[in-house]
């Protein structure tokens, strides 16, 4: 009788310590949250043009853009109207500019031009290969929004090449 209770016994514990990783974590007391898996390294300063002539507005319900960039612990300042974006870019020192593609070409020189030399990531939204392809050779830094938050990779690449002191540039393909 004390053997089988003492086999029982060890049964039950090594069963306890058999949990895979993710059920570890849930055992402890709590599970991980989203901003702490994707927690930015580098986070950046972003101002984000949500001009509503562009996609820019349907991509931040899609992906929900501005909420995944704020949990990975970026500063966001969303911008609706040209002539706010205008002033805020001429007064706030950006890291990065996000704007929609169309609104991309025709803002190019005066992100360029602003104070920090902030990066201009132009968005694609749902766009087929050929409107993405010459989006790429226009802008190195386009991007497709998507729910894999691709933007997330590109905009740590980018901190990571300022801190390196060659400014916020988008990682080579």
């Amino acid at each position: 009788m004390f053997r089988i209770c003492v086999v029982v016994i060890l049964i039950l514990l090594t069963v306890a310590s058999a949990f895979a990783c993710g059920d570890k974590l849930l055992v402890l007391g709590s599970g991980i949250s989203f901003g702490q898996i994707h927690r930015a390294e580098h986070p950046a300063s972003i101002l984000i043009y949500m001009n509503q002539g562009s996609e820019l507005p349907a991509a931040d319900k899609g992906v929900q853009l501005q909420t995944v960039l704020k949990l990975a612990g970026h500063k966001l300042k969303s911008i609706e109207g040209l002539t706010e974006f205008h002033r805020a870019l001429s007064s706030g020192t950006y890291d990065v500019v996000v704007v929609g593609l169309s609104d991309a070409t025709i803002l190019e020189s005066e992100v360029e031009a602003a104070p920090g030399r902030p990066l201009l990531l132009p968005l694609l939204y749902k766009p087929n290969n050929d409107q993405l392809a010459a989006a790429h050779e226009q802008f190195s830094c386009a991007f497709k929004a998507e729910k894999n938050n691709q933007i997330l990779r590109i905009l740590d690449d980018a901190m990571k090449n300022k801190q390196k002191g060659t400014g916020p540039k988008c990682p080579t393909r």
